[in-house]
């Protein structure tokens, strides 16, 4: 008896060493976490999000993730999946939120700082008389002349020559449309009022 009592402590422990030794660690599941925490971007820039899931979540196929930001007016986030793209709006800051659509599964703090790249047209509106042709000025900290490009969302209103940092505007017909010019991974644009001569 006493023999067949051993025999079952030892089977006993041989069991509980070998479910000690296959244990995760520390007790608790991977869970899944953000590329990001933090993000600092200019205004006009964007800057990618991934929700990373661990190993053990390839069973969760299916699962719709919804992602959304705190300030909208500062930051906008558009996401497929698990892969997200925050754009900068204006300077502020925003939260970035990722949910399985019941819990929030991860956030990223987002900063929007102001971009280099400014234009000389104030409250970002140039009223010109049809036929008017002005010159706009664009900096951009370290740019040379060639980074700058100009562009007209409608040319039959008004039209833009490239001419480095120098925009020389003409106002064609009457309407509105926007002049946008880059800088490298940079824009910034405004919008051109045409009125009556």
């Amino acid at each position: 008896m006493k023999k067949i009592l051993s025999t079952i402590l030892i089977v006993a422990a041989a069991m509980l060493c070998f479910a000690a030794c296959t244990h995760t660690p520390g007790g608790e599941p991977e869970q899944p976490k953000l590329s990001e925490t933090e993000l600092t971007l200019t205004v006009g820039e964007s800057g990618s999000l991934t929700l990373q899931l661990p190993d053990n979540a390839a069973s969760e196929t299916g699962v719709e993730y919804t992602w959304s930001s705190t300030n909208e007016a500062v930051a906008t986030v558009s996401a497929e999946g698990t892969q997200a793209t925050v754009t900068a709006l204006t300077v502020g800051t925003a939260v970035i939120t990722v949910s399985d659509g019941e819990t929030e599964i991860g956030s990223c703090n987002v900063t929007v700082n102001a971009s280099p790249l400014t234009v000389t047209v104030p409250e970002g509106r140039l009223v010109l008389r049809k036929g008017t042709i002005v010159t706009v000025r664009a900096k951009c900290k370290g740019a040379s002349d060639e980074d700058f490009r100009w562009e007209s969302s409608d040319e039959g209103i008004g039209t833009v020559e490239n001419q480095g940092p120098i925009g020389r505007v003409k106002a064609n017909s009457r309407g509105s449309c926007t002049i946008t010019v880059y800088c490298g991974n940079y824009t910034t644009s405004f919008e051109l009022i045409v009125g009556l001569t």
